[in-house]
């Protein structure tokens, strides 16, 4: 993608700060447009979605109420840091208590 190229880049001394919002903003708009494809993909295999729903102001608002699986595409949202939460507290279940290893060779214990 184009515009996370333009993001990552070292320099970027002839761009302007709007631009870079913008890029950003844009990043954010395909990350959110691509998780609401998925999120009403998976509504109910009996439940028909019409167009005219989709350009309902209503039926977006409720969505977004209801399901807010879609927001953890978004940085610094709640779905975003709850999905972080969950991976942090899944890591320490698994690693228990921390371990330290100490290797040291004979060019060490000697101090020279």
């Amino acid at each position: 993608m184009i515009a996370t190229s333009e993001l990552r880049r070292v320099d970027r001394r002839g761009v302007t700060p709007y631009h870079l919002l913008y890029m950003a903003m844009k990043i954010m708009r395909l990350r959110v447009r691509d998780s609401l494809t998925v999120a009403f993909k998976h509504v109910g295999k009996n439940a028909n979605i019409t167009r005219q729903q989709i350009e309902s102001e209503e039926y977006i608002n409720g969505c977004i109420e209801y399901n807010l699986a879609f927001l953890r595409a978004i940085s610094n949202s709640t779905g975003y840091w709850s999905e972080r939460k969950r991976d942090l507290f899944s890591m320490i279940r698994q690693l228990v208590e921390p371990t330290v290893f100490l290797t040291m060779s004979a060019n060490e214990i000697s101090g020279k």
